[in-house]
């Protein structure tokens, strides 16, 4: 009879207590709650299905979650935040015929073989793909080996035509399908390091007009051209959004490394502690930071930061400061270890 009544009194609280309550429970306790009653599975499923995981080569992959959200509709407004274990092509596309009037994130992540789709198929598809209206952020991370199997077509961009989208992060995806987010997108992380798509055309991304974070190598970014240093000041503001606030320059390789003790003898590899690390830039990577620095005011006015892995050991950007001070742009170092997440209100101040 305790128990009874003790179910009453909880589906009698305000449904914000109830939540709070709910959240000091494993999932699998949460998913015991459901199962009680009508009442207590509509109070309990929005916390359940908050983030919802997909996992390749079973029933529970992204094939699978369409058919679950087919059979319970009602669940789509639960979900915040997808972290799908594949990108199947014609799965995807399904799941984004399904509007998620709350969800604010998608994760995919790819490994093992790529998949493929007719084209009849995949346009037909997309014609089903709705516009999600908070999603914010987006992720896709491919294996290396396989970014050439996920070149996007010219339709495929109604997969990024959401308004609300500020965020985007990719490895190995070709880009020309993203224009529907170029007056949205507000941060654009590119995490190729060692193989490089289209590096002789580069890409044009001055219609990204408000564009204020942008990690990139910059051979992506300029082509073959930027092997070129008298080419910068033409190439630069054909290339570059134009209110770019932060740029993290990728793959930049140090052109020689030192390592030496407190009496200067030089040793091989990565320092131990005690030791000074010491790297230069390569001649066009240096040409291109002195550049952005020196002429900041013509070619990207409002470029505040300009960041580098393990900058603090670079011996070239002595040669900086008088430019830094001169124009109010800092470089700035990153480690390897680090994952800039520029906060979109922070950037907006900026």
């Amino acid at each position: 009879m305790s128990s009874t009544r003790g179910h009453a009194y909880f589906l009698g609280l305000p449904l914000e207590i109830q939540w709070w309550i709910l959240r000091y429970l494993s999932v699998r306790d949460q998913a015991s709650v459901s199962q009680t009653c009508r009442r207590a599975q509509g109070i309990a499923e929005p916390l359940l299905y908050r983030r919802v995981f997909t996992k390749a080569g079973t029933d529970h992959d992204t094939g699978g979650l369409v058919e679950f959200l087919l059979k319970r509709p009602y669940i789509a407004g639960a979900v915040r935040f997808l972290v799908l274990d594949e990108f199947h092509p014609v799965a995807y596309r399904r799941l984004m015929g399904i509007k998620f009037p709350n969800l604010e994130s998608i994760i995919v992540q790819h490994g093992g073989e790529p998949l493929s789709i007719e084209d009849d198929k995949r346009r037909s598809l997309n014609q089903l793909v709705k516009e999600q209206p908070n999603l914010k952020s987006l992720t896709f991370s491919i294996e290396q080996e396989n970014w050439a199997a996920f070149k996007l077509e010219e339709d495929d961009a109604v997969l990024f035509r959401h308004r609300k989208l500020r965020r985007m992060r990719f490895s190995y995806i070709d880009f020309s399908a993203f224009a529907p987010a170029q007056e949205s997108l507000r941060i654009l992380d590119f995490t190729w390091r060692w193989k490089l798509p289209f590096e002789d055309q580069g890409m044009d991304l001055t219609r990204f007009k408000n564009l204020h974070f942008l990690r990139i190598p910059p051979i992506y970014l300029l082509g073959s051209a930027y092997m070129d240093d008298s080419a910068l000041p033409e190439l630069i503001p054909t290339r570059f959004p134009p209110n770019l606030k932060m740029l993290l320059l990728e793959n930049i390789v140090p052109r020689s490394i030192r390592v030496m003790n407190e009496r200067g003898i030089v040793f091989p590899g990565y320092p131990p502690p005690g030791y000074t690390l010491e790297l230069t830039l390569r001649p066009r990577d240096y040409q291109l930071v002195r550049f952005l620095i020196a002429e900041k005011h013509h070619v990207l006015p409002r470029l505040k930061y300009v960041l580098m892995y393990y900058m603090e050991f670079m011996q070239d950007f002595l040669d900086f400061y008088p430019l830094v001070k001169e124009n109010g742009v800092g470089p700035g170092p990153v480690l390897t270890t680090d994952y800039l997440n520029p906060l979109l209100d922070w950037l907006d101040e900026l």
